[in-house]
């Protein structure tokens, strides 16, 4: 009803997009365009439509979706700090654990580099940790710091941690990003 009314006041509607049921009660998704013009041999008003069948696309974005919602309820309730970075080492996302250990949100830790606030040491010659996303990027696999460490908040509270780094590949096998996993 909608895409025909819009018909009606446009003229026109492009890349309208609705679901239905089929009679048999299959859900289908399809995208409608469609001009209001006229017959040219009869001169009388006529629609021109096209309608592709996106139920396949819908369907594995539905999935995708829920796929997602089921990670973030797993990443926000396991009792590990979890920091998420992208291929330049930038975080994209803290769950509340490692919001808890170093200080910062997520709100105020995304698109910072992980060094700004990833900052552990080793706790025996405090010297830091080193960029584990170079150390990523340079071997592809899974990296841990060597040795008991300390992690410094953004308050200046120190807390004995473990760490791991892992990388995060897409279907092409092209490293996206890392995932870092700390441990009070």
């Amino acid at each position: 009803e909608r895409g025909r009314a819009l018909l009606g006041q446009q003229g026109h509607v492009i890349g309208y997009r609705y679901h239905f049921r089929t009679l048999n009660g299959a859900d289908r998704w399809a995208i409608f365009d469609a001009v209001v013009g006229e017959d040219p041999q009869t001169r009388t008003p006529a629609v021109e439509a096209r309608m592709r069948d996106v139920t396949a696309c819908k369907v594995a974005e539905l999935q995708l979706l829920a796929e997602k919602n089921r990670l973030a309820a797993i990443l926000q309730s396991v009792d590990d700090g979890v920091i998420t970075m992208d291929a330049a080492g930038t975080v994209r996302l803290l769950n509340p654990v490692a919001e808890a250990l170093t200080g910062w949100t997520a709100a105020e830790a995304q698109n910072r580099p992980l060094g700004e606030i990833f900052r552990a040491r080793a706790r025996a010659t405090r010297q830091p940790v080193g960029d584990l996303m170079e150390r990523i990027l340079a071997t592809g696999e899974v990296v841990h710091p060597e040795g008991a460490l300390v992690l410094t908040a953004r308050d200046g509270v120190e807390r004995p941690i473990e760490a791991s780094a892992a990388p995060i590949f897409n279907p092409d096998g092209n490293l996206t990003g890392a995932v870092v996993v700390l441990r009070d």
